[in-house]
């Protein structure tokens, strides 16, 4: 689900995901502060958790759903390392 963060979003991601289920919040534009820059996401398992996570997004544009399953759950994902322009692996989000 997509949405900005308001009660009635917050409902309706309390109504999708079902209590103990991994869930994921992430934030669709990335937050700053001087030259940091990142992309804003929390995840969890209780109906608790997801409250919590939504309200630390209020008014703010997000993607809502299950957790995406490990790449050692399921055969059709694929894992892979790609190095930069020069060769060099940095290890970090993307």
């Amino acid at each position: 689900m997509r949405g900005i963060v308001d009660d009635d979003f917050v409902a309706k991601c309390s109504t999708a995901i079902p209590d103990g289920v991994e869930f994921l919040v992430l934030e669709i534009a990335p937050r700053s502060a001087g030259k940091a820059v990142w992309t804003h996401w929390c995840a969890g398992e209780t109906h608790a958790e997801l409250r919590e996570a939504l309200e630390a997004s209020r008014g703010v544009s997000v993607a809502v759903g299950r957790y995406p399953p490990w790449d050692e759950e399921i055969d059709e994902v694929v894992a892979a390392v790609v190095p930069d322009q020069r060769g060099t692996v940095k290890v970090g989000v993307y």
